[in-house]
């Protein structure tokens, strides 16, 4: 571990008065502040000195510089107080260059600015779009079939790339990031789709802790957390079921629970309540509200028009790959929603 070396400044006590050839201050003047001056002597130590420039020494990389001896003359004037040197750590906190500078909660969590996406065959499905979503924010994505909703989603976990524009979420630009890069990205999210994706041979309780395994968690923290989340989604009761024994409600809310293992910032959902009956689906958007009221942002793509309307929360409507509409508060709307042509 490098630390920032201790240093003993090395000087000379002040002579009772000034050496001969030294000019003598003027008679009637006001004494002043010491100040330090360089003496022609033969260096006294070596001291490493750091090739970074932070002051911190590396045993591997350190020069010896030679530092020379110091002693004090009066000075006429006002006090002079030199400027504090640089505080190491601060310097080492700044992002360097192209590094990616950690989000603040006054920052959005999302945030698209002048997207287009283009697939290979010619479809375009977004055009110019610029979206801020702000921390703790619950964002439903309405639209006729086509219209955008899944593709905004898919460039937020990196299953789509814009073809123009930038993307950031998390505070990282996804536009520049890798491939390789998407693992960790999506640690740092929750995903729900619509067809569940639960591993058909392994319980409720296994289907969980599996996504714990696949983020790094530990075996101790799985075995806390575990209870907690299926507790919170209703489905601590069913931990022992396997897939085929629960119904499609009590599947997704295995699914949302999967989602929330590593409380993440941000949840995304791609129509979670496409294949559920109204009364299952208001439940299941009840959840995600309530998952948005603990400080957890949601983006919903959907055509729950029930949903949208009783929830009462923002609203982004998309037609042919724009959005045409972004209300604080709003509905699900019809009449600009028709897939135009």
């Amino acid at each position: 571990m490098m630390t920032e070396p201790e240093t003993t400044p090395t000087s000379n006590p002040m002579p009772a008065s000034p050496p001969s050839g030294q000019p003598q201050p003027a008679a009637g003047t006001m004494p002043g502040a010491r100040l330090v001056a360089l003496v022609n002597e033969e260096p006294e130590v070596l001291e490493p000195v750091s090739s970074s420039g932070f002051g911190l020494v590396n045993d591997s990389t350190a020069t010896p510089v030679a530092v020379p001896k110091v002693a004090t003359i009066d000075h006429i004037g006002p006090e002079l107080v030199p400027p504090p040197p640089p505080d190491p750590a601060s310097i080492l906190a700044a992002p360097g260059i192209g590094a990616q500078a950690s989000p603040t909660i006054s920052e959005p969590i999302i945030a698209l600015s002048n997207v287009s996406v283009q697939y290979t065959n010619g479809v375009k499905a977004l055009s110019d779009i610029d979206l801020m979503i702000p921390h703790g924010d619950f964002v439903f994505l309405v639209g006729a079939t086509g219209a955008g909703k899944s593709t905004i989603l898919k460039l937020l976990y990196m299953d789509a790339r814009a073809t123009s524009g930038r993307v950031w979420v998390n505070g990282r630009d996804l536009t520049t990031a890798k491939s390789s890069d998407t693992p960790y990205v999506r640690r740092r999210m929750g995903i729900i789709l619509q067809d569940f994706g639960l591993l058909p041979r392994r319980t409720v309780w296994e289907n969980v802790a599996f996504a714990c395994h696949v983020i790094g968690q530990s075996r101790r923290e799985t075995r806390k957390r575990l209870p907690e989340v299926l507790e919170r989604v209703g489905m601590l009761h069913r931990a022992d079921a396997y897939p085929n024994e629960l119904s499609g409600g009590e599947q997704q809310r295995v699914a949302i629970a999967r989602a929330l293992i590593n409380d993440p910032p941000l949840l995304v959902a791609d129509e979670p309540t496409g294949s559920l009956d109204p009364k299952t689906g208001a439940e299941i958007m009840d959840l995600l509200a309530e998952t948005a009221a603990r400080g957890t942002t949601v983006v919903v793509a959907t055509h729950d028009k029930s949903a949208v309307d009783r929830l009462q929360k923002r609203v982004v409507a998309l037609s042919g790959g724009r959005i045409i509409r972004d209300d604080a508060v709003g509905s699900y709307g019809v009449d600009d929603l028709e897939e135009t042509t």
